[in-house]
């Protein structure tokens, strides 16, 4: 439950951000992009976000 609500906050601070990054796909710079990878804090397109889920769980960040 903690971790749902912690990643609800942090999906609306992105959204709540002004920068023309948020407008586009962070890999593919594609328009609109519907998906969050909460993780790398970023907006990603459907298909940027089927890549991202098929790294699997054991992907860090470094």
């Amino acid at each position: 439950m903690a971790d749902q609500v912690a990643a609800k906050k942090i999906l609306s601070e992105l959204s709540k951000r002004e920068d023309l990054k948020n407008k586009v796909c962070a890999d593919c710079s594609n328009p609109n992009p519907q998906w969050a990878s909460l993780s790398f804090a970023i907006f990603i397109c459907l298909q940027c976000a089927g890549t991202h889920r098929g790294f699997g769980v054991h992907i860090r960040l470094a």
